[in-house]
């Protein structure tokens, strides 16, 4: 039997269904909502975590228009008495927020016009209603009229003034309503985004205006709709955009309400693995993409289960692999470091990585609403964030009522490591003369000294307790750390390469001076324990010698290469070296 396809990169539910892709019925959430009503509701759940999707799939459940029949075979087509009474009964709006976004207010704004301007439009048919009178249309052409006097490049599309954007969702649903005599119901995706760029591009009091007054007049004054659905990663406190709303219910990732109405389920995961015959590849779909307790339940991302099924069914051998992070630039990370270095506090920060990443748990006073002016006021609201994006994951409470943390899976796990990794490499430039009397020490053969260098670096920063849990090569971290530190941008005088075929095998860092004439080749070793570092350092001077690693260089240029190994555990090294005069 032909198996389905899935839906890689699709998030309209019509499209999902009408080509048959495989769906994960999440339709429930219909049933949940009325069951849990309110007048607004917020959904925040981490990135890539089915909220488009899911708005989507309600768009096209009470829309007016919508196609009924794509809910056949779905569960809340059981529900008959539901369905009968509310599916396909409601004018919907749907808005996404994410593309108002940019470098400056001035083109955020811009693109905050085209978004409601292009949504207006689809309504076009208000201009024709006999339900309407002079005013109410000419009260909906101030929403679509374009702007043709301005041409320049940073003109607005729309010549909506900031009081008419501000007004346009009251605008655009009192019209729907006496269209219909039906209120209308709002769908509105990414509702934080244009707040968080407006924060890192320096534009934050600006957007907070418009988009308080683009919520107060859409939600909290409105009486023209049923209800409104918001969706996003972060839970923005309410003294921040919401004021004074107390129709507003949110529901975050330790809500037990609507706890697997995003994200996949255990036994969702196991019947898509099992439809495709991978069932055998459930142990590596848990260590990579599991661990996100929400409410309580053990929740899988769906984007990377949907990208991970979708490369396993062509391939079945086929090893699992980032998807999830790989969408991100996963600047959160980034960001609390920054945040530690300048507040003092980086050897606390730390610490909670070095337990995090070797698996354990660390206990935050989380706080589930915040400013994006409080962001930064603290490292401790940095770690709300990076629970409400889905870097962190809930493991209980201690004593006092904290949240105790942790890594949910594998694949986090390593964005971690690699954004420490870059971390390294760009924060510390500064460190030129620091970073290349390093590399000067291991070329002319300064053991003392580069070993010196090495140690005073990992006590002062970032060092991973315990790698045994990294799969593949348990060196990776100091790897990285040292070819940072080696490949710093202030660099002069010498080359450094990394990974490189040499000889019978690949090596780990080579080094060697611009006139080629010297060269150094560093062989990096983990030590199991305390007592193991001398060990550590002769299995990687054998490993240089054995693989031939040598023959990187030309002899009848480079006549004096130095072979180190150095062993690393914690935040202490040992470095060895062997001459060879070639």
């Amino acid at each position: 039997m032909e198996k389905k396809q899935l839906p890689v990169g699709t998030d309209n539910f019509e499209e999902v269904i009408e080509k048959d892709f495989y769906y994960v019925d999440k339709t429930e959430l219909i049933n949940e909502m009325f069951e849990n009503q309110s007048k607004v509701y917020l959904f925040t759940r981490p990135r890539r975590f089915g909220k488009s999707l899911n708005l989507s799939m309600l768009k096209h459940f009470f829309g007016i228009n919508a196609n009924k029949s794509l809910f056949d075979g779905l569960k809340i087509n059981k529900n008959k008495k539901l369905c009968d009474k509310y599916q396909n009964k409601y004018p919907v709006i749907s808005i996404t927020l994410k593309s108002i976004q940019g470098n400056s207010y001035i083109f955020a704004r811009n693109m905050f016009q085209a978004t409601i301007g292009d949504k207006a439009r689809e309504f076009d048919y208000l201009l024709e209603s006999s339900k309407l009178n002079e005013t109410d249309k000419e009260s909906f052409k101030q929403l679509i009229k374009l702007n043709t006097t301005n041409k320049s490049i940073d003109a607005p599309m729309y010549e909506m003034n900031d009081t008419l954007l501000g007004k346009s969702l009251l605008i655009l649903t009192s019209l729907l309503y006496k269209h219909y005599g039906i209120k209308p119901i709002i769908l509105i995706d990414e509702y934080d985004v244009p707040l968080a760029q407006a924060f890192y591009n320096n534009y934050y009091n600006d957007m907070i205006t418009l988009i308080r007054s683009f919520f107060d007049n859409g939600l909290k004054t409105n009486d023209n709709i049923e209800f409104a659905v918001l969706t996003g990663c972060l839970r923005i406190s309410k003294e921040s955009i919401f004021t004074g709303m107390n129709n507003l219910n949110v529901y975050t990732v330790s809500s037990k309400e609507f706890s697997t109405s995003f994200g996949f389920t255990i036994n969702e995961v196991k019947e898509m693995l099992t439809y495709y015959n991978r069932e055998n590849r459930f142990d590596d779909a848990k260590n990579w993409y599991d661990g996100f307790n929400i409410g309580g339940n053990a929740m899988f991302s769906p984007w990377d289960l949907v990208c991970f099924t979708q490369k396993i069914r062509n391939d079945a051998y086929a090893k699992a692999e980032s998807f999830w992070t790989e969408t991100s630039s996963n600047e959160i990370i980034r960001t609390l470091l920054d945040k530690a270095r300048d507040k003092g506090s980086i050897e606390a920060v730390s610490n909670d990585l070095e337990r995090l990443i070797a698996g354990g748990t660390i206990a935050k006073n989380i706080v589930q609403a915040i400013t994006y002016k409080d962001l930064h006021d603290s490292v401790d609201n940095i770690w709300s964030v990076m629970l409400s994006t889905g870097y962190l994951t809930i493991n209980g409470y201690d004593k006092d009522g904290n949240i105790i943390l942790s890594i949910p899976n594998y694949e986090i796990k390593k964005a971690y490591i690699e954004k420490i990794q870059q971390w390294f490499k760009t924060c510390w430039n500064q460190e030129y003369q620091y970073f290349n009397s390093l590399a000067q020490a291991f070329l002319s053969g300064e053991t003392e000294k580069a070993e010196e260098i090495l140690n005073e670096f990992l006590v002062k920063t970032i060092s991973i307790r315990d790698t045994m849990g990294i799969e593949d090569s348990k060196e990776s971290f100091y790897h990285g750390l040292i070819l940072g530190m080696l490949s710093n941008e202030g660099k002069s005088g010498y080359s450094v390469i990394s990974n490189r075929e040499a000889g019978n095998g690949y090596l780990d860092i080579c080094l060697f001076t611009d006139n080629r004439k010297i060269g150094a080749i560093l062989e990096i070793k983990l030590a199991k324990n305390d007592t193991d570092f001398d060990n550590a350092c002769n299995k990687a001077l054998e490993q240089i010698e054995k693989r031939d690693y040598k023959k990187i260089f030309r002899p009848i240029i480079t006549k004096t290469v130095y072979k180190y190994g150095i062993a690393c555990r914690q935040k202490l090294c040992q470095i060895k070296k062997a001459e060879n005069i070639i």
